[in-house]
């Protein structure tokens, strides 16, 4: 698992920039916060490499208050 650098702005900036490390993966997933900025950073990364998408539950903005809730299993499923 790694975080990009500079949060949804500068994702699309660092999948291009590490293509080559990123094409290692047999399978990578990306999980953007489930805001207004998150979902149009996931939009535009889709279209650069092959991934699959993680979503957050409805009225979870993102992994860590999944965690602080008590429910990290929900994150792996």
């Amino acid at each position: 698992m790694v975080s990009v650098n500079g949060g949804s702005k500068g994702a699309a900036r660092n999948l291009k920039a590490e293509y080559l490390w990123l094409d290692r993966f047999e399978e990578i997933i990306l999980w953007f916060d489930n805001d207004e900025f998150g979902q149009t950073a996931l939009e535009t990364c889709v279209k650069m490499v092959k991934v699959r998408v993680a979503n957050a539950p409805a009225g979870i903005k993102d992994a860590k208050i999944r965690l602080n809730l008590k429910r990290p299993g929900d994150i792996m499923t």
